[in-house]
């Protein structure tokens, strides 16, 4: 389990990778995308990365950091694995912006967002399918 004071990771017994994001400081950011790359780097071609991102943030999120971080992800990773990410969310019109800019950037993986009533949805998503 990696932890920060606001961003927890664990891999549930699915082998969905659970991030619980409590706030939107550099450190949390960053250490979620440590572990992605971690995740990322350890993966064969062949795995399908399942991502559970339930992020609990309340107000603004720092869209200029975690622009930053993904741009840097996606150019470093341009071959990577498949991936399925599901982020579970509180709403709002940020979310909605990160989301578009998310699909945009990343035809390579497969993004859905969930308000936050929907944690059970967003983990059968997960699972429903290999691509």
């Amino acid at each position: 389990m990696t932890n920060v004071p606001n961003m927890h990771y664990s891999q549930l017994q699915n082998g969905i990778h659970r991030f619980d994001v409590f706030d939107d400081s550099p450190s949390s950011i960053d250490a979620l995308f440590d572990k992605l790359y971690e995740i990322t780097d350890a993966s064969d071609m062949e795995t399908v990365n399942r991502y559970l991102l339930v992020a609990s943030i309340d107000g603004r999120i720092n869209i200029s950091q975690t622009i930053k971080r993904a741009n840097e992800f996606f150019r470093r990773n341009q071959r990577r694995p498949y991936s399925r990410t599901a982020v579970v969310h509180r709403g709002g019109l940020v979310i909605q912006m990160v989301y578009q800019y998310i699909q945009g950037m990343n035809k390579h993986d497969a993004v859905q967002f969930f308000s936050e009533n929907q944690l059970d949805q967003a983990e059968q998503w997960l699972l429903s399918s290999d691509r």
